[in-house]
């Protein structure tokens, strides 16, 4: 064998040896990835918070317990009121009861929607233009497990500053106990 020879040997040896490297790297990457997306969908309460979507940067997740309620503040769209025109913000909630007992949103959970800081005012549904809102679902008794989705709105002061949307108990003291998110508004055309 000359010196040719072993060195064309060698270097196909060594591109094997690297493309059985790189595969087995890839492999184990994905394994690990299906383990990790495994043991968080296993277990039942899991609890995720600011969690992003890759869909769109407005369009990540706030969700949480708040004692034995979840819930889950969704996404958004505009409106306007029916006769002054003026921009409202929907916001679409998700609400589980994971209590013991049969409970509404409205009866155990409030939220607040702020824009500059200054609490914004919930308009009536009937008010709004053009729009198809669930208004009962939020004030319906649902049983232990049961998951609803509701529509909240609220009058904007514009429609460019930033809404901080948060949900608390009913009575609490303790401010620790909330579910938030903040939109940053975007008219899409």
């Amino acid at each position: 064998m000359n010196f040719w020879d072993l060195r064309v040997r060698m270097f196909i040896g060594c591109g094997v040896a690297l493309l059985v490297l790189l595969f087995t790297g890839i492999k184990g990457c994905s394994d690990e990835k299906d383990r990790n997306t495994q043991s968080s969908s296993d277990s039942q309460y899991s609890y995720s918070d600011d969690s992003y979507s890759d869909d769109n940067d407005n369009n990540y997740t706030s969700s949480g317990y708040i004692g034995d309620n979840y819930i889950e503040i969704v996404d958004y769209r505009f409106g306007e009121t029916e006769y002054d025109r003026e921009p409202v913000i929907i916001v679409t909630y998700n609400y589980t009861n994971y209590s013991n007992e049969v409970r509404s949103y409205d009866n155990n959970l409030i939220d607040n929607v702020y824009q500059n800081g200054i609490q914004l005012e919930k308009e009536l549904y009937h008010d709004i233009r053009n729009e198809e809102i669930d208004n009962s679902m939020s004030d319906r008794k649902i049983q232990p497990g049961t998951t609803i989705t509701f529509d909240k709105v609220y009058t904007l002061q514009n429609d460019y500053d930033d809404v901080d949307v948060e949900v608390t108990p009913i009575l609490s003291t303790s401010s620790s106990d909330k579910v938030s998110k903040t939109f940053y508004l975007e008219w899409l055309i």
